[in-house]
């Protein structure tokens, strides 16, 4: 249970004021309302009242009490002293070898209601605080540190010994652990089990083990890429991470294993408990059954891109072969047009003038030359160049039909229709293409699609469905179902059932599942505040107008700033990093995580 995870700067500034507070800090801990006035003033001395203020801020700021309470910035003493009204500070010096210091300190606790750290109940409700956030965010242990001692602060309950609380959040880390392992290692059949610890097996040919082959993604841009993508998703979810039910198990602690199992060591692995190695494979199997399928999809993005630039400059290549046949093709034509454009020429005799300059052989040559090098102004792509890489996505189309099931928004829907037509043409070939979805086609793909019998062209037609879906895929109208998008959508829409996990992240939350019963706390708070506000707004307003005789003083705007240029050069080096996208973008990327456009009335 290793206790040495605090750096030297948490130990060096565990309750002590380490930098000088900002003004917000001393305008929320240590300014002094009616209240706090009425108790400073039932002491005797400038020295006691200075102190027994002091104190007060600082254990609201601190979360506990100074060993020596006079070991604060001199800032503190000065905003604390200009409340008191008192304009010799040096009296605080006395208050360090004051008895009645101890006195102060039990008279803060009792009239503010600050507890000690062993006290119950606050002590269990909060180590069961500190379990749950343990357990749903899977932070690093400094981080619940920090946590921890925001909460003791925000609790009033006074700060425990640095040693004591580290030793704390080490021992719940690891309760947590143990019980995530445990859930884990049952969650796999005895057969399921079997194959998870051969991934730790290493292959006598390769000397790697399946692990490591599994954990490498596809990079190979080709329709061998694809297939070793498809073979590997296919593997993966061969384990049976997609049908097991960890819907009791919170996604980050997930993740947080599957990336241990996807950089360390298979001999470490092996070398774990065998429950906390179970956990760790059945966590790796979970999570890469999705990872293996973006990572395919990935490849998919990249590979039709290539795809496309890579026809794009076939395309402009064999138009630069053939542009000298082109240009002798349009000479000729030119010869004609000058013939039939003058003016001179009688028409009974045009037609015998044009084939005496130019026959009709190279006229005709020429017109099937000009057909064949040159594109209407409409097509975007080079279909001839397109159409040849037809046998490599036939490779991997068929797998890829039966491994990835799409999904689709609502304006993506006849693309949906075309894949799926596809798919289903693959299983059964008896389907006649007349039913092939054709909504949204271009006439420029109209007319490489269908021949001259107004037959669909399998070639073109299937070329035409994978660029809407790459298109589609990128826009975010077309996605796919995962089984934690699954998972999301049951604990964030209504209805749907929360279970286990929704009473614990109230409870790490200090909230209930009814929204109504907090807001008479909530409405007494704000009205609280704001009548605070207003009294000390008018209190402010009387002294300004008692300064000065009596006279008036007008308050005039504040001085504008001039931002530096370091402040604007960062602010530029910023937003050149932000990604550029619309609104709809960013609500259908967030209605890919969570559903909740299905959530929405009609």
């Amino acid at each position: 249970m290793p206790v040495d995870f605090l750096t030297p700067e948490q130990e060096r500034r565990y309750g002590r004021m380490i930098e000088e507070p900002t003004p917000e800090q001393l305008a929320r801990y240590f300014w002094l309302d009616d209240r706090d006035h009425h108790l400073v003033t039932q002491h005797r001395g400038s020295h006691n009242q200075l102190g027994f203020a002091i104190q007060l801020g600082t254990v609201r700021f601190l979360g506990t009490f100074l060993t020596d309470p006079t070991d604060v910035p001199i800032s503190v003493v000065r905003y604390v002293a200009s409340q008191l009204q008192m304009a010799n500070t040096r009296v605080f010096e006395r208050y360090r070898g004051s008895e009645s210091r101890w006195d102060h300190t039990a008279e803060i606790r009792k009239a503010y209601g600050y507890r000690d750290f062993p006290d119950q109940p606050h002590h269990f409700e909060f180590v069961r605080w500190l379990y749950h956030h343990a357990w749903l965010t899977a932070e690093r242990p400094s981080v619940l540190f920090d946590l921890a001692t925001a909460r003791c602060v925000e609790k009033k309950v006074l700060l425990p010994g640095v040693t004591i609380l580290a030793r704390l959040i080490a021992q719940i880390r690891d309760r947590v652990a143990t019980r995530l392992w445990r859930l884990l290692a049952q969650v796999p059949n005895y057969s399921e089990r079997n194959r998870l610890e051969q991934l730790l097996t290493a292959k006598v040919s390769s000397r790697q083990t399946e692990l490591d082959h599994l954990r490498r993604p596809p990079t190979n841009l080709t329709a061998k890429g694809m297939l070793e993508g498809l073979e590997r998703l296919a593997v993966v979810r061969s384990y049976g991470g997609t049908t097991w039910d960890l819907s009791h198990i919170p996604v980050g602690r997930l993740h947080t294993l599957a990336r241990f199992a996807a950089a360390a060591r298979a001999q470490a692995i092996s070398r774990m408990s065998l429950e906390r190695q179970l956990a760790t494979l059945v966590a790796f199997a979970n999570v890469f059954a999705i990872t293996a399928q973006d990572d395919l999809l990935e490849l998919f993005d990249r590979l039709m891109t290539e795809l496309l630039a890579k026809t794009q400059q076939e395309g402009k290549r064999a138009r630069l072969r053939t542009i000298r046949d082109l240009d002798a093709a349009a000479r000729q034509l030119r010869e004609a047009c000058v013939i039939l454009l003058n003016d001179q020429t009688p028409d009974a005799k045009l037609r015998a003038t044009i084939f005496a300059r130019v026959s009709a052989e190279v006229l005709t040559d020429s017109i099937q030359t000009i057909d064949a090098l040159t594109r209407r102004p409409e097509e975007n792509v080079y279909f001839t160049q397109l159409f040849s890489h037809y046998n490599g996505i036939r490779r991997f189309l068929p797998q890829m039909f039966r491994m990835i099931h799409f999904e689709a928004n609502s304006s993506a829907k006849p693309v949906l229709d075309a894949w799926r037509f596809l798919r289903d043409y693959e299983g059964a070939k008896k389907i006649p293409w007349t039913q092939a979805p054709v909504t949204g086609m271009t006439t420029s793909w109209q007319q490489v699609v269908y021949d001259e019998n107004d037959q669909i062209q399998q070639r073109a037609y299937t070329f035409w469905v994978l660029i809407r879906i790459h298109e589609a895929l990128r826009h975010h109208d077309i996605f796919v179902i995962r089984v934690s998008d699954t998972m999301t959508k049951a604990q964030l829409l209504p209805g749907t059932g929360l279970g286990s996990s929704a009473s614990t992240s109230l409870r790490t939350l200090d909230r209930t599942i009814d929204a109504g019963a907090g807001s008479p706390r909530t409405r007494e708070k704000l009205n609280t505040a704001y009548q605070q506000t207003a009294e000390r707004c008018l209190r402010i307003q009387m002294s300004v107008w008692r300064t000065f005789r009596g006279e008036p003083v007008v308050l005039t705007a504040l001085d504008k700033l001039e931002e530096p240029p370091s402040l604007q050069t960062l602010r530029s080096q910023i937003q050149s990093l932000l990604p550029r996208i619309d609104l709809p973008e960013l609500l259908l990327e967030v209605n890919t995580w969570t559903g909740f456009a299905d959530a929405l009335p009609t």
